[in-house]
């Protein structure tokens, strides 16, 4: 068995490692989330797509199955089971696209901010003549004020 002071040391370096780790993750997380919500919304898109065919599948056998059936009462049930589940392919249709249409509307609006915040999209050539006229005018001032001494 392991004594008090092993244990701490092992729980100390795990708590070190969980620390220095968590900004690396943040940070990449933070640089790829527009690319997250991407493929999201892509794979929302594609969970529609084959929720619809298969509610468009079941369409098909509720049309292709008789009116009157073999098993009498059961026949209706099947009935209502397949309509049922239409609905309910239809409804998850529906709920997988406006997820996609979130997730597009996230990511688009992640590109703006990320397009408008970074340095160098020429606010940086502005900042760059400000300083440099800031620095001129005050070297001016700097003799201005010697020769007045």
């Amino acid at each position: 068995m392991k004594s008090n002071a092993e244990i701490h040391v092992v729980v100390f370096i795990m708590f070190f490692l969980l620390i220095t780790c968590a900004p690396m993750t943040a940070f990449s997380a933070a640089q790829s989330s527009h690319h997250n919500h991407v493929a999201l919304a892509d794979h929302y898109e594609n969970l529609a797509a084959e929720v619809q065919t298969k509610a468009q599948q079941q369409k098909e056998i509720l049309k292709n199955k008789p009116r009157t059936s073999y098993f009498g009462r059961n026949g209706q049930h099947i009935k209502k089971r397949v309509s049922q589940r239409i609905r309910n392919y239809e409804k998850a249709a529906e709920i997988h696209l406006a997820k996609a249409a979130d997730h597009r509307r996230i990511a688009q609006e992640q590109a703006k901010r990320d397009f408008f915040s970074k340095p160098g999209t020429g606010n940086a050539q502005i900042d760059k003549a400000k300083l440099r006229s800031n620095d001129s005018s005050s070297a001016e001032e700097r003799t201005d004020f010697k020769e007045s001494l």
